[in-house]
């Protein structure tokens, strides 16, 4: 869990409080009730960081499944603007920062 954890907060401005950040907001799901555990997880992690996180651990309560034409985005629109502007720099960082995790999409 630790290493999902420090994924997501290298690869989601998680230290910063943007324009769109009352609609996106930064946040880990947890389904077994574990907000503690990934509470502290988190702010173990902020020893790698220079500012301060502002990800929010939260239970779990629905699922919204995107449009179809949103599923498998990347592999649908590798060459497209928002894929090389937002998607591929991130998979670069795991590919750089956790490479024994990194399975290339």
């Amino acid at each position: 869990m630790k290493i999902l954890i420090a994924i997501h907060l290298h690869t989601h401005a998680s230290t910063k409080n943007h324009s769109f950040r009352e609609k996106y907001r930064s946040a880990v799901y947890v389904f077994d009730g574990n907000l503690k555990e990934c509470s502290n997880l988190i702010s173990e992690c902020q020893t790698t960081f220079d500012e301060k996180i502002i990800t929010v651990v939260l239970p779990f309560k629905n699922f919204k499944s995107n449009t179809e034409e949103q599923h498998n985005y990347y592999q649908k629109n590798k060459e497209g603007g928002f894929c090389e502007r937002y998607i591929s720099p991130k998979l670069k960082i795991i590919e750089a920062e956790f490479v024994e995790y990194y399975t290339q999409i």
